[in-house]
């Protein structure tokens, strides 16, 4: 009886699991799709080849990129994180008047070589390299992984912050991102994207980011959009559609 109803509960946690990851990968597609249609508008657009998925961020997160890119117009931007989506800020920078600074925060001086050798950055777009501090296993509030001595004036006048790096910890992944919420006052027009929202230090930083918002008396939008990653938007009261792409 009890080997039976075991495989009872494991058939039932199998269904359940594989539906699951059913339903994560339609929406993946789906937003595959959304993307497509919506980015590929310009010659420019058409012959930048972005690769989506695995490390690099999901559909769901280059489409939300890419509307706030167009709809919010940031004059600065601060990515934490070299990559894929860098090639997309980039680009923008070097074919929008609008975009002027792009900052990009890496830790890995072999990559950023490797990076160079393949893709030119617009001359507005700026790679600083940041060493690690802190780790990714058995860590908390002050010991998670994170880039070490960042100036205060990176996150000055910026709009928009993208926070995919450094590697995620399992607990309070990537707290840098606290340092350009604390700068923030009620009237600041912003918008934080957080990748692999879906994780649990992800989520605790998540929580992080609301408790000092409201501590600072903040005004703001928030939105999770998954697929078979998950990416959030945290934005000021003055663009609230951003919440509903």
């Amino acid at each position: 009886m009890k080997n039976l109803l075991r495989r009872v509960l494991q058939s039932a946690y199998n269904a359940v699991s594989h539906g699951s990851y059913n339903q994560r990968l339609l929406e993946e597609n789906v937003w595959h799709h959304v993307f497509r249609e919506s980015f590929r508008t310009t010659l420019w657009k058409s012959e930048l080849g972005l690769s989506i998925g695995r490390w690099a961020g999901g559909a769901s997160f280059f489409y939300i990129l890419h509307r706030v890119l167009e709809d919010v117009r940031p004059e600065k931007v601060v990515e934490l994180g070299l990559g894929e989506s860098s090639k997309l800020i980039s680009s923008y920078a070097s074919n929008e008047d609008w975009l002027k600074s792009h900052i990009i925060l890496e830790h890995s001086k072999t990559w950023i070589a490797a990076f160079c050798d393949r893709f030119r950055l617009s001359e507005n777009s700026e790679i600083r390299s940041h060493e690690l501090f802190g780790k990714t296993q058995n860590c908390g509030f002050t010991d998670s992984l994170r880039y070490r001595d960042i100036e205060i004036d990176i996150w000055q006048n910026a709009t928009l912050v993208v926070v995919d790096g450094p590697f995620g910890s399992e607990s309070y992944s990537r707290m840098n991102s606290l340092d350009f919420i604390r700068q923030l006052l009620p009237e600041s027009r912003f918008v934080l994207i957080l990748d692999d929202s879906h994780r649990v230090g992800e989520k605790e930083t998540l929580s992080e980011i609301r408790n000092l918002l409201s501590a600072q008396k903040i005004t703001y939008h928030e939105k999770e959009y998954g697929g078979m990653k998950s990416c959030t938007i945290v934005c000021s009261h003055h663009f609230p559609w951003l919440a509903s792409l």
